[in-house]
């Protein structure tokens, strides 16, 4: 069986999300595949999180770990992977995430066999908390995509969408590889550096467009609760940019371009709605953002500026109308017409 199905470990780091919890499990156990385990970690959790687990304990699949005392959320995701999962392949799911694909294990291990690729990204549901129902934000991309395509888009963002790997509940990969580049140890975004490193190294990678996870967006996730935790997450750009000089494969140019368009990308989507929270919008405030921007590459500020999109969102933000327009685009850039927008205009090479 082990040949045909190679294990895969479902590693759900948790703290003091019990409700939130029990969905994550539920949902890796209904998995409709032959070989595999779930491992909770649990990190010093007070709530009823050990209530919550007790029932699965009988289970083979299931495996719960507690640590003494909180170790930080990095520390306690690396023990994961490092110290409890014994398989070939690996995915992280964020106790507030939930798989909505039962076959989900069993499509991305059909790819990884079929093309040999070491890494498969999947389309969330995407549910923000003042939501009832997610949202599908699929890339639409084909079962395996080549580097040169991920080098072209990255970060760019057409008909709603901006393309982007998959966080970490989107991603299947194989646990020696990660272990190898000394990836996925905890760092913040260290899934998005992981995938990011991956595209630039391997020559395919895989994808599965229809929906595999749900994610929940709310305040408390590790970006969206302060300017400096999004600092932070800023330096997967220059880390990635750092490995892909080592390869033969990639012009400096091409790499300087991803790193560009990743600083913009997260100026947007991270620093300024944390830059806001603490600082407000009015036009100081404004300056001093651009000042902030500076330090992370001098071009960044006029790239900010000319974008007609992020520049709105700051003048806008956390007001009656931004709420308003935001809820408009999430509905717009999930509808069927943008979606067949997208098919159209991706232009992906057929076959591997």
């Amino acid at each position: 069986m082990e040949k045909d199905y190679p294990k895969v470990s479902i590693m759900i780091p948790t703290y003091n999300r019990a409700h939130y919890l029990v969905d994550a499990i539920d949902s890796s156990l209904a998995q409709d595949y032959p070989n595999f385990e779930v491992i909770v970690s649990d990190n010093a959790s007070t709530d009823e999180t050990i209530e919550v687990v007790r029932k699965y304990l009988a289970d083979p699949r299931f495996c719960y770990y507690r640590n003494d005392k909180n170790l930080g959320s990095g520390p306690n995701s690396a023990k994961l992977l490092y110290e409890y999962a014994e398989s070939e392949y690996g995915k992280f799911l964020p106790d507030d995430d939930y798989l909505v694909d039962k076959e989900h294990l069993k499509k991305a291990m059909n790819i990884i066999r079929k093309y040999g690729v070491k890494i498969v990204f999947s389309a969330p549901v995407s549910q923000y908390e003042d939501e009832k129902e997610g949202r599908n934000i699929s890339l639409e991309l084909n079962e395996v995509i080549p580097r040169k395509w991920w080098l072209d888009h990255i970060c760019t963002t057409k008909y709603g969408i901006t393309y982007f790997p998959s966080c970490c509940s989107g991603q299947i990969f194989e646990i020696a590889r990660a272990k190898e580049m000394g990836s996925l140890k905890g760092e913040p975004y260290g899934d998005y550096e992981y995938a990011l490193k991956l595209i630039l190294a391997e020559e395919w990678t895989g994808y599965i467009k229809d929906p595999s996870y749900l994610e929940r967006r709310h305040p408390g996730q590790t970006g969206r609760s302060s300017f400096q935790l999004a600092v932070e997450g800023t330096k997967i750009f220059d880390n990635v940019y750092d490995f892909g000089l080592k390869l033969d494969t990639i012009d400096k140019k091409t790499l300087d371009d991803i790193r560009l368009r990743g600083f913009k990308f997260f100026a947007r989507a991270f620093l300024m709605p944390n830059w806001i929270s603490e600082n407000g919008h009015h036009p100081l405030s404004l300056i001093r953002f651009m000042k902030e921007l500076k330090k992370f590459d001098s071009r960044l500020p006029l790239a900010v500026l000319s974008d007609a999109n992020t520049m709105t969102q700051f003048m806008l933000y956390d007001t009656f109308l931004h709420k308003i327009l935001r809820q408009t685009y999430r509905a717009i850039r999930s509808s069927k017409f943008l979606k067949l927008m997208r098919q159209k205009s991706l232009n992906q090479p057929k076959g591997h």
